[in-house]
Order: structure tokens, then C-alpha cells, then sequence
């Protein structure tokens, strides 16, 4: 029995790392503007993990060029690095169009 308890840890840890692996390599993807290869990326990934999904939502929104779901980002997975990296494009784009109160109240959540 303990056997199988272990094997099944070592499971759920080998494909947690490899979720976080997998997000690692979309963001460098992004970073070195190979957008085709991140949209495969994205079509690929499982979204089974908080932070797969948060990170699914971010990259197609920069994809498509929308916001669509940075509110939801921001407020559901405001914990994972994707859900900040949402707040604070949105505080961006509020202060740049120099609507302060809404800047601050999404900075404030």
C-alpha cells in the first residue's frame, strides 16, 4: 500500500514539474517573439493546474491582441504569476489612458 502512495506522489510531482517546465517554454517563446511556436505551445498544453490555465488565458488574450480575459485573470487567478502580470497590464493601460481611479482600484485588489 505505501508503495502505491509513493508511486502516485512521484506521479502528481513528475507532472507538475513538467506543467511548470511547459510555461517556462511558452514564456520564452514569447520573450524571443516566436509567436507561432507559442500558439502551438498553447495548443498543446493540458489545463489542469491553477496556473496552466491562468497561463493559457494570458498568452491567448496576447495573441489575439484583446483583453478579454485579464478581469478574469485578475480576480480568479490573481495568485498565479499570470494573474499579476494581468493586473498590472491593465493598471497600465488605465493609467495611460489617465483614468487613475480605475488604476488604482485594480491595483488595490
Amino acid at each position: 500500500m505505501k508503495k502505491f502512495v509513493i508511486f502516485g506522489l512521484i506521479l502528481v510531482w513528475i507532472n507538475s514539474s513538467f506543467a511548470l517546465n511547459k510555461i517556462q517554454i511558452m514564456d520564452n517563446y514569447y520573450q524571443i517573439g516566436k509567436l507561432k511556436k507559442l500558439q502551438s505551445c498553447l495548443d498543446t498544453i493540458k489545463v489542469s493546474f491553477k496556473q496552466e490555465i491562468a497561463a493559457k488565458l494570458f498568452y491567448s488574450d496576447i495573441l489575439n491582441n484583446h483583453e478579454k480575459n485579464y478581469s478574469k485573470l485578475a480576480t480568479v487567478y490573481k495568485t498565479t504569476k499570470f494573474g499579476q502580470k494581468a493586473i498590472l497590464t491593465k493598471g497600465k493601460s488605465f493609467f495611460l489612458k489617465r483614468d487613475y481611479a480605475n488604476a488604482i482600484s485594480i491595483f488595490s485588489c
